[in-house]
């Protein structure tokens, strides 16, 4: 955001914790060991972009209001993000885009269709493939 690099951000991200029924922002280790939510959530002032947790059963609503509490956690890094840009960032460079060949896309998804359709598909009843080992591929 502060350089002249063009960027779409801002991107914040928080880990939530749920203890003793209170969600806690970005718990200490000791507590992420009392919490039943360890949810680690990235996003934009209006929009979620990740979610990766792990927790003990925990209730529909109670997840629904972890992700909730979590994007407004992390609506203040992407502000402290934009009045940084704001105060000392660069004007972004100007970068020409160029626009893909259709034809070019045609015979790339050709190619990946062709080599995708040719893959090995095994079941449980038929043998796997053999490979050489990776040591005796080596020369040295």
């Amino acid at each position: 955001m502060i350089s002249d690099i063009p960027w779409a951000g801002p991107v914040g991200a928080v880990r939530i914790g749920h203890i003793n029924g209170n969600f806690v922002v970005d718990p200490t280790y000791a507590e992420i060991d009392q919490s039943d939510l360890d949810l680690r959530i990235a996003g934009t002032k209006d929009a979620i972009l990740m979610v990766e947790c792990g927790s003990k059963e925990v209730p529909e609503d109670v997840m629904v209001q972890a992700l909730m509490f979590g994007h407004q956690s992390l609506q203040s890094i992407c502000l402290l993000q934009e009045k940084m840009a704001a105060e000392i960032g660069k004007k972004k460079a100007e970068v020409q885009l160029f626009p893909l060949q259709a034809d070019l896309v045609e015979l790339m998804q050709a190619r990946a269709a062709a080599s995708s359709s040719r893959s090995t598909i095994t079941t449980p009843t038929s043998p796997r493939p053999t490979r050489p080992s990776m040591h005796s591929e080596r020369n040295w």
